[in-house]
């Protein structure tokens, strides 16, 4: 007991404990907290599952009194009481954010979470706001912060503490409790069956440095797999008679359960319940990823997103199909996409570009006055109806598609009142939510009281579909993005066409959001040719086909349904899932045989389809790169020798346009070579400037920054080849109010690890790691 007492001085005991006591009770008592929000067993479960908690927090404690205890005599004292202190705040810190997450999503914090915490920052910080209990962090990072060392400080003032010396058995029990901590730290490795997988049962610290471990590990996507091959089709009208207009309405998080037509017992939708009576109702249809803008390319392209959370399909030329827009454009259509969200979450102006629309109309471009906010991302859905009816008006008389991305039941659920609240439940985040599908519906019917009177109507088919739906509970999961339950991928799918459907229509063969493509092409009176889309028109449903799902993020699940036989893989985290849909809707009897033939044959098939789709995508990514990138200098407009630290040359450069007025736009494309491996931390940096000499007393102009990432992203710096000539084109606008008669393009490259320019050798340097690359006249009118 006396050696044991002697590994520290009392000063290094009173720090220590006072972090790591507290951190392990923290630990324990968040994941009672979590044990309880579960309720899935009972008292003698509890012990069980917080095994790996006390196991690993108590082996985190062990470790650091053992090194200190090896550093007491050591200059390195300091340096592992910053590193104890700095270890513990970043634990506590986990703790509290993995709370947080599971608190509202029933899932748990990982490491790809926290990789897109990081990288998505700016898009995701109104939404962790939103979340996170600020006063509470406060209160953990303070005190893990100056706690210990206040309470050191008070009990030496008052002279509770002296020192004590050390001796070889102390030194040697400091040895043995590395060895102990280290076992302990292992055997908080054992898995524990829970409901929620073994990411549950795992204490969060120590499951974020396991998933970690795995980043670079099996995606599911290392089998031997072929690409599909991208869709290339046309449209070929059957008839000539006259060409009807197509509106597409996508109601966001609106499951179908939480509406009138499929859940009588729901009164939140009376206008869509009334509209039904007349419509096509598809009863049985499926979102394919529970995510939008995963959803959305399965909606307008008729095809599977790529099963990864990183938006690919927002980078250029990157969805390997012919999507809907393309397609009624060839057929003569004006195109033209309408949210009340903003346009820069998961850079959903891109997106909508390569989906093909002519025209996009964010929240950014409405005016919001009056009008509430929906959640962080935008306002109320009707900030739609004045531009929506303004771009109606001035359309001509080209027959056209319109697409509405609603937002207003996304989370945060603010629901806005300008329609009143109704109560349907007594949980108040869930009324909350139910309310905003109540709203969904006045907009619904306000959408089309417009088109009603513009006269636009009775020639217009509305398609009204849901994104995916919404959790609350119902499975221990809340929200939507890692949810393959009925509530989150079971959506409303309405197809209304005036005179066409009058007494109402139901289909009962399962349907998917790739159906919506063939669908309108059909009722508008088209076929496709070649027709390679996997889906079918909700016409002519075939009698048996299987619809396979997938998770937004990767390795968490996968889905098959195969008529009222669902399943869901789960990687290795908990048992596959099997559920009778025609006996236990509810999805609570789980009669997957883990052993079973099926069942196994089930998880191959699965993981091959996962593996096809993303060796689709994979190719189409090296396609369009060889688009831009060669292994032989091109023909260039304006030849350049710029070298940049003697690894990437700027070899010159291509101009559509020399002269340009203010408001207009040129397009200029800059011609690399690649002399060495490009460092990840370099940023390119582009700025327009005036002509030297041409600023006069206006010296004070700032240089116009027109920021552009090489190839949009698609390919970036860090893979870039020696010896591979790249060619990156960018569309530069000449802002109105443009100083001088001249618009130099300048380009740098930043080192964001050094905090400099890289160095630069170029007869046409400006200034120290800039290069003067176009000069573009600039061709003002007499009343600018």
């Amino acid at each position: 007991m006396r050696s044991f007492r002697s590994l520290l001085s009392p000063r290094d005991w009173l720090y220590s404990l006072s972090l790591l006591v507290p951190l392990s009770l923290y630990d324990l008592g968040l994941k009672s907290q979590q044990i309880s929000q579960v309720r899935a067993h009972g008292l003698l479960a509890t012990p069980t599952l917080l095994c790996s908690n006390l196991f690993f927090s108590v082996g985190f404690g062990l470790w650091w009194v053992a090194l200190l205890a090896l550093a007491r005599r050591s200059p390195l004292r300091v340096w592992v009481r910053h590193l104890l202190q700095a270890g513990s705040l970043l634990y506590a810190v986990v703790l509290t954010g993995a709370h947080q997450y599971f608190a509202v999503t029933g899932a748990s914090l990982d490491y790809d979470l926290i990789e897109l915490a990081f990288i998505s920052f700016g898009e995701l910080k109104l939404v962790m706001a939103s979340e996170v209990s600020l006063e509470g962090f406060a209160v953990v990072c303070g005190y893990f912060l100056f706690g210990p060392a206040l309470l050191t400080l008070a009990a030496a003032q008052f002279g509770f503490l002296t020192d004590s010396g050390a001796d070889s058995a102390s030194e040697r029990l400091a040895w043995c409790g590395l060895l102990v901590a280290v076992s302990l730290m292992l055997l908080a490795l054992i898995p524990v069956a829970s409901p929620l997988g073994k990411s549950f049962s795992r204490d969060p610290f120590l499951h974020l440095l396991v998933t970690a471990a795995q980043r670079e590990g099996d995606d599911g996507t290392n089998d031997p797999a072929v690409s599909q091959g991208s869709i290339d089709a046309t449209l070929v009208r059957r008839s000539p008679s006259k060409a009807r207009n197509l509106v597409l309405v996508i109601l966001e998080s609106t499951g179908a359960s939480s509406v009138t037509p499929y859940n009588q017992a729901m009164p939140t939708t009376p206008y869509l319940d009334e509209l039904a009576s007349n419509s096509l109702l598809v009863e049985r249809a499926y979102s394919t990823v529970p995510h939008t803008s995963k959803a959305l390319v399965s909606i307008i392209c008729g095809i599977e997103p790529r099963p990864v959370r990183l938006i690919a399909e927002a980078l250029p030329g990157l969805i390997p199909a012919t999507c809907l827009p393309e397609l009624l454009d060839g057929g003569g259509y004006r195109t033209v996409f309408f949210q009340s969200a903003s346009e820069f979450f998961q850079d959903r102006r891109q997106l909508v570009a390569n989906f093909g629309y002519q025209d996009f109309y964010p929240g950014e471009s409405m005016k919001t006055r009056g009008f509430e906010r929906a959640n962080y991302f935008g306002f109320e859905d009707d900030v739609m109806l004045a531009p929506s009816r303004d771009w109606l008006e001035k359309k001509g008389d080209r027959p056209f598609f319109a697409t509405y991305l609603t937002v207003t039941p996304h989370h945060q659920y603010l629901a806005p009142q300008r329609y009143g609240r109704v109560d349907f439940t007594e949980r108040e985040e869930h009324n909350l939510y139910l309310n905003t599908i109540r709203y969904l519906d006045f907009f619904v019917k306000n959408l089309i009281s417009q088109y009603q009177e513009l006269g636009l109507y009775d020639d217009t088919v509305f398609v009204i579909v849901g994104d995916h739906g919404e959790a609350f509970g119902e499975h221990r999961r809340s929200k939507h993005d890692d949810v393959l339950y009925e509530e989150v991928m079971r959506i409303p799918f309405l197809i209304h066409a005036p005179g066409l459907f009058t007494g109402g229509r139901l289909s009962d063969r399962p349907a998917s959001l790739l159906d919506v493509l063939p669908s309108a092409v059909d009722l508008l009176g088209f076929d496709i040719e070649p027709n390679h889309f996997p889906g079918s028109s909700v016409l002519s449903l075939p009698p048996e086909r299987q619809l396979f799902f997938s998770c937004f993020h990767e390795n968490k699940c996968l889905g098959r349904l195969d008529g009222f036989r669902k399943f869901i893989h789960y990687y290795d985290n908990q048992p596959d899932e099997l559920f009778d849909l025609s006996a236990d809707p509810g999805e609570r009897e789980n009669i997957a045989d883990p052993n079973g033939a099926d069942v196994r044959g089930w998880r191959a098939e699965l993981r091959e389809w996962r593996a096809g789709l993303e060796a689709t995508y994979k190719q189409q990514h090296r396609d369009q790169i060889d688009l831009y990138v060669s292994d032989f200098r091109p023909t260039i407009q304006y030849p350049l020798d710029a070298v940049f630290a003697g690894r990437l040359a700027l070899v010159g450069y291509d101009l559509d346009a020399t002269k340009v007025k203010p408001g207009e736009s040129f397009r200029i494309t800059y011609h690399f070579q690649v002399l060495e491996p490009l460092p990840p931390t370099w940023r390119l940096v582009l700025e327009g400037w005036p002509e030297e000499g041409e600023r006069g007393d206006d010296a004070s102009v700032e240089p116009e920054n027109i920021g552009h990432r090489p190839l949009s992203g698609l390919y970036r710096l860090r893979f870039w080849r020696p010896g591979q000539y790249v060619a990156d084109t960018q569309t530069v606008t000449i802002p109105r109010n443009w100083p001088s008669s001249s618009f130099v393009v300048v380009m740098g490259f930043w080192n964001k690890r050094r905090a400099g320019w890289v160095r630069i050798r170029a007869t046409q340097a400006v200034e120290e790691g800039l290069v003067s690359v176009a000069h573009i006249s600039v061709q003002k009118t007499p009343t600018q």
